[in-house]
């Protein structure tokens, strides 16, 4: 997990956040991550990682989940889908860069997954990384998941990067409701070195089924809701 330093953003266009009473992921950030930045940062210095991970869930849990993801921009490689609202169905969305390594059986359990379920669930990956580099690493992914790219050295992409990557760091997967609104957030699933190739694949497959029945439970309910 990497935890690196982001300055306090300016406040958010009230008429664009406030929309409907919905509280955004990017208002949450703002409220928030300055003081869990101060405690985690605190614990890890001195050598507290169970506190520092306390830290991160009570963010995560408390103020970040249930909030609604913004229209965070991206750079498409193959296909139309750019923004998060571009997105239509319930998202789990990857966050990766070009050069970290999933654990082992991820791709192959991913790709699983998003053929399996593409009719109810779109799946994405996000590389923080210019398309160059993405390129080689996207090739891994079947054509049921869309890879998309943010560039840092673009002003345009600025905003996403420090929501995305700088908050909560990468691999990080985000799971959401067709509504836009955030079901989970959850570290990348890690294997123990040295696992047979097999149980690998199955164990994340089984990580990944969780995340598919939290939205298959979500939109249930967001349904029978909407009737009441």
């Amino acid at each position: 997990m990497f935890f690196i330093p982001f300055e306090i953003l300016s406040q958010v266009n009230s008429s664009d956040k406030e929309e409907n009473g919905k509280t955004y992921f990017s208002e949450q950030i703002y409220r928030y991550y300055a003081k869990f930045k101060e405690k985690s940062n605190r614990a890890f210095v001195l050598g507290n990682r169970e506190e520092a991970n306390f830290y991160y869930q009570q963010l995560v849990n408390k103020h970040l989940v249930g909030s609604f993801m913004d229209n965070f921009n991206a750079d498409c490689f193959s296909s139309d889908q750019c923004q998060i609202q571009d997105f239509k169905k319930p998202l789990i969305l990857f966050t990766y860069a070009s050069w970290s390594v999933p654990t082992k059986g991820e791709i192959p359990a991913i790709n699983s997954m998003a053929k399996k379920y593409k009719d109810e669930v779109d799946f994405a990956v996000i590389f923080w990384d210019s398309k160059s580099d993405v390129r080689q690493a996207s090739k891994a992914y079947n054509k049921h998941i869309q890879i998309l790219y943010v560039d840092e050295l673009k002003t345009r992409d600025a905003y996403t990067v420090k929501m995305l990557k700088h908050s909560l760091g990468f691999p990080t997967i985000f799971v959401v409701g067709s509504n836009k609104k955030i079901i989970e957030i959850k570290r990348n699933f890690q294997n123990e070195i040295g696992i047979e190739d097999e149980v690998a694949v199955e164990n994340c497959l089984n990580e990944f089924k969780n995340l598919v029945e939290s939205i298959q439970n979500f939109e249930e309910n967001l349904v029978t809701n909407s009737f009441d």
